[in-house]
């Protein structure tokens, strides 16, 4: 179920006796790893919430991307039946607070921070489950100190990425 930034407390207070697991990603041009991770963040707890970043957020990385727009990859990632909860991460939230523009982190951490920290302020997820990136290590720990979340990393393995498929794509087409 899509569920609205604004919704979030809610169900924090409707699922207190669960345990919440978010995760957050692109999940542009879904694949096979896409789904083994969206498995793996279920199997640890009771209600799985993606959190999508929207077509702002996702083309801070590279403005090439997205390639599938955030409406479709919120239906994609809603259809599955593992997930509970999809919530959008969008522009709006994306705020500079001074708590943040205190901190002593790169400029990828805060804008990490700043896109997310209004979610995680509201759900309060008992799990957050994420790939091992280790320049948004920094962000995610304060992010779990902050919000008494527990941090459950996965080791980076995946063969198949969104990046190699866009560069096999590319690698085709010359």
């Amino acid at each position: 179920m899509v569920i609205n930034i604004k919704d979030l407390e809610k169900l924090r207070e409707e699922y207190s006796n669960k345990k919440i697991v978010a995760t957050i990603g692109s999940f542009d041009l879904f694949h096979y790893e896409h789904l083994r991770y969206l498995k793996d963040a279920k199997a640890l707890g009771d209600v799985l919430v993606v959190i999508l970043k929207d077509d702002f957020i996702v083309g801070l990385k590279d403005k090439n991307r997205p390639i599938i727009c955030q409406e479709q990859r919120v239906s994609i990632v809603d259809a599955l039946k593992f997930v509970d909860f999809v919530v959008l991460a969008t522009k709006k939230e994306y705020q500079k607070t001074q708590k943040i523009l205190n901190l002593d982190c790169e400029e990828k951490c805060k804008q990490w921070l700043y896109s997310f920290y209004t979610i995680f302020e509201k759900l309060k997820p008992d799990i957050l489950y994420h790939e091992d990136t280790k320049d948004l290590n920094f962000a995610r720990k304060y992010v779990a100190k902050e919000f008494g979340t527990k941090l459950i990393e996965r080791k980076r393995t995946a063969m198949i990425t969104t990046t190699k498929i866009i560069e096999k794509i590319k690698k085709i087409g010359e």
